[in-house]
């Protein structure tokens, strides 16, 4: 079994050409973000990508993280605050 099993990859670029596209999901790639212009455009991007992952997306229980988060070292009380951060 892959380390890697479960692992997310998500790509943010500044490329909108199609056979990039095409080539990241053929890669295995689970998303495919073009970078927004401007720091505020960004900013949006940002929070509206971890409002999905921390508020709308159901991780399944038996997950050794209940969130995406509590894998990178964060406590469950951190990955609260952010939740209530980006409410």
């Amino acid at each position: 079994m892959s380390a890697f099993k479960g692992l997310e990859a998500y790509m943010l670029t500044s490329s909108e050409l199609d056979s990039d596209v095409n080539s990241s999901y053929e890669l295995g790639a689970n998303s495919y973000l073009i970078k927004p212009i401007g720091i505020y455009n960004l900013e949006q991007m940002v929070k509206t990508f971890s409002q999905y992952w921390l508020l709308l997306n159901k991780m399944p229980t038996k997950s050794k993280a209940a969130s995406p988060l509590n894998g990178y070292g964060c406590t469950q009380a951190e990955v609260n605050e952010l939740h209530k951060s980006l409410s």
